[in-house]
């Protein structure tokens, strides 16, 4: 018996630091959460700083332990040889995931919500980690693209204020130029585009090549608008009597004399009617979107914060405390917009 509690005492020390320190890190993390939750941390510091909190713990334990000065001295130098082995082996991959995440965080050309193309994927930010970035594609998938590949390839953002959208058509020599713009813009007007406008691409062997391009400002509405852009020019061509057909359409069959391949407009104008519009990007991007609102919550809160801040270095001035109140109910009301969007984020997380 004596044996037995000379042998828990030797340890419990070590072991009351290893209980100890989980509960401090568990608690830690805990804090970081919230405060992240408010915009006052992000999520890239709270990994590196629970990292760093482990490796502190790690070694702590091994002081506590009730062995030889030398073996102390053994078990931190294997520590420190397995944590440069593991740098050394990573190097190219973790480290350098994790090194291309604070260059992407620092210089801030995309955010969360934002519409990206990189290599060959296109959607929405939906997260932005250490390691990766993460996109909500045209599917609703999610798709993870490592942040070296981000920083080691160009990337296209399209900007919040606003884009081009375009679609590009075929027609025949025979017919107008001046006509077909006309139809064009008319197009892409119907689809809600401003300062539209029409390039002749390319003079084919059988067919010219227009693209029709106009400028979209909600940009939130791009894959809906895009699909519009194109029914618009497709109705506003059938509409004008132009037939979209390919070069090589009247050798593989004889048509009746005057046939023309062009919808009826009063036909157009019943189906439209009967199919109402669709906007895709609800469904698509809804993490992505989340996600957007969260940030932008987060950049006013901090933005509030500051006001505040520098309001109370400027105390004992008139009306200096009726500002101040409004700016303490103005951040109040941002938290509880945020606390409100954080469990939808979590949902649209969990339909996933």
């Amino acid at each position: 018996m004596e044996q037995l509690i000379a042998f828990l005492m030797r340890w419990v020390w070590s072991a009351a630091t290893l209980v100890l320190g989980t509960a401090a890190l568990v608690l830690v993390d805990r804090v970081l959460r919230a405060r992240q939750a408010n915009d006052k941390g992000s999520r890239i510091g709270r990994q590196l700083v629970m990292l760093a909190l482990t490796g502190v713990l790690v070694v702590v334990f091994i002081l506590t332990l009730d062995i030889e000065t030398s073996q102390k001295n053994q078990l931190l130098a294997l520590l420190g040889l397995l944590l440069s082995g593991a740098i050394a082996l990573s190097s190219t991959t973790f480290l350098g995931n994790a090194i291309a995440g604070l260059m992407i965080r620092a210089v801030g050309d995309f955010r969360p919500g934002d519409f990206i193309h990189v290599v060959d994927q296109f959607g929405r930010v939906s997260e932005r980690g250490l390691l990766h970035v993460e996109i909500q594609s045209e599917d609703r998938d999610l798709v993870t693209v490592p942040n070296l590949q981000m920083v080691s390839n160009p990337v296209k953002v399209v900007r919040a204020s606003g884009t081009i959208v375009s679609a590009d058509v075929s027609l025949g020599y025979d017919l107008d130029r001046v006509e077909v713009e006309r139809m064009l813009l008319s197009g892409a007007e119907s689809a809600g585009l401003t300062d539209a406008f029409v390039r002749v691409m390319a003079l084919g062997d059988f067919s010219v090549s227009y693209r029709v391009s106009g400028f979209l400002k909600e940009v939130d509405r791009l894959i809906s608008v895009r699909s519009k852009l194109h029914a618009e020019v497709l109705d506003a061509l059938h509409a004008g009597g132009v037939e979209i057909v390919s070069p090589s359409f009247m050798n593989q069959r004889v048509l009746p004399e005057g046939r023309r391949f062009a919808f009826d407009p009063g036909l157009r104008r019943r189906a439209a009617e009967a199919v109402p519009d669709s906007t895709p990007e609800a469904i698509v991007f809804d993490k992505a979107e989340s996600a957007a609102v969260l940030e932008r919550l987060r950049q006013r809160r901090a933005a509030l914060a500051i006001e505040l801040e520098q309001l109370g270095e400027g105390e004992g001035e008139a009306g200096a405390e009726a500002a101040r109140q409004r700016l303490v109910g103005e951040i109040e009301a941002v938290d509880a917009e945020i606390l409100a969007a954080s469990p939808a984020a979590e949902e649209a997380t969990e339909k996933t």
